[in-house]
């Protein structure tokens, strides 16, 4: 019986270890399968555009994703976890694949799983990453809010932005993460944290939508609309069609939600069929600036060896 439980023990370990290599594998052939074919579509619109802006565009959208990150840090730094960038950085970067899986527990799975190899515990690598999400839906919901008021009366709108601002509340916040934690299975972490401190964060998180949406109205100013490179309709509508693809909680990395909504809004303003185009660009230009960060994570996990711990 020994023997055999050693043997079925080995091949559970090749086994993981397989699944380790090729779910990542599986992932990346989607999404390359997902930019060649947008990138096939771009071709039947009759649309010229500076790719020099494009690439400053992709240029924008990585550096706010690793400004994202630095964040991150922060509210780390707030619960006595302090590690050098390129770790936190590794963690997050390689977790993103975990998004462009159906479901949207993945991504924050991963970095439980990254967090406990470098020393973070399972609890507060799970409460931070999701309070990092929590600040940033809140922040991104206030600043592009004003695009439904055309939707809405003035009591929905404001009963809307008060509950967003009673999020930050830490009391609130705290039974927020407890509610998710015990959903989960897993212990929360008290956060403690001033509420001037929260603010602060959820300030942070607002800057990281604006240069999100700086980065996008450099795509706009690319087929030569747009006026001035901080448009604030621009950056609400970048961050209504991100959130709403969110909340797509069976689209993988809200693939095909985010470009339609993004594509109606854009037509308020502009031809649907530039609208359209924009909209495809868009999501070949953020995947492609998510995918190189993550291969950038994957190099630093591989020098700092925890790629091979994380398969064992």
């Amino acid at each position: 019986m020994g023997f055999l439980s050693s043997v079925f023990t080995a091949k559970r370990k090749r086994l993981i270890r397989g699944l380790s290599l090729l779910v990542p594998l599986v992932i990346f052939y989607f999404l390359f399968r997902n930019i060649a074919r947008d990138w096939h579509e771009l071709r039947h619109y009759a649309i010229d555009a500076d790719y020099r802006l494009v690439f400053l565009s992709f240029v924008g959208f990585t550096l706010s994703n690793v400004y994202v990150i630095w964040v991150w840090t922060r509210i780390l730094k707030k619960f006595s976890v302090s590690f050098d960038f390129a770790t936190v950085f590794s963690i997050w970067t390689v977790s993103t694949l975990g998004k462009y899986i159906p479901g949207k527990g993945w991504q924050f799975l991963s970095i439980m799983l990254l967090g406990e190899k470098v020393g973070i515990s399972l609890e507060v690598a799970g409460t931070t990453s999701i309070l990092a999400q929590i600040l940033m839906i809140v922040s991104g919901v206030i600043i592009a809010f004003p695009i439904a008021l055309k939707y809405l009366n003035a009591v929905a709108f404001w009963a809307i932005v008060a509950a967003m601002l009673l999020i930050l509340y830490p009391p609130i916040l705290n039974r927020i993460l407890l509610f998710i934690a015990r959903k989960s299975g897993r212990k929360a972490v008290r956060v403690d944290i001033s509420p001037p401190g929260v603010i602060a964060f959820a300030v942070l998180y607002a800057l990281s939508w604006f240069l999100y949406g700086i980065s996008f109205s450099l795509l706009v100013k690319s087929v030569g609309i747009g006026g001035s490179i901080v448009d604030l309709y621009l950056v609400r509508v970048y961050i209504s069609s991100y959130l709403i693809g969110l909340f797509a909680l069976f689209v993988p990395g809200g693939l095909g939600v985010r470009e339609g909504i993004m594509a109606v809004l854009l037509s308020q303003t502009m031809d649907g069929n530039l609208a359209s185009f924009l909209s495809v660009i868009a999501r070949i230009v953020v995947t492609l600036s998510e995918l190189s960060l993550t291969l950038i994570g994957f190099y630093i996990l591989r020098r700092k060896k925890l790629l091979e711990s994380l398969k064992k």
